[in-house]
């Protein structure tokens, strides 16, 4: 499974190569990096 994470200040977008969509997660509940 070749997935990209791209790690924002403010939200994670997480690319799934397989299934080819995007995924945008805001930063609720995880530690700010």
């Amino acid at each position: 499974v070749d997935r990209i994470y791209l790690s924002t200040p403010s939200k994670i977008a997480t690319i799934d190569h397989e299934k080819k969509r995007t995924f945008v997660l805001r930063k609720d509940g995880l530690p700010d990096a």
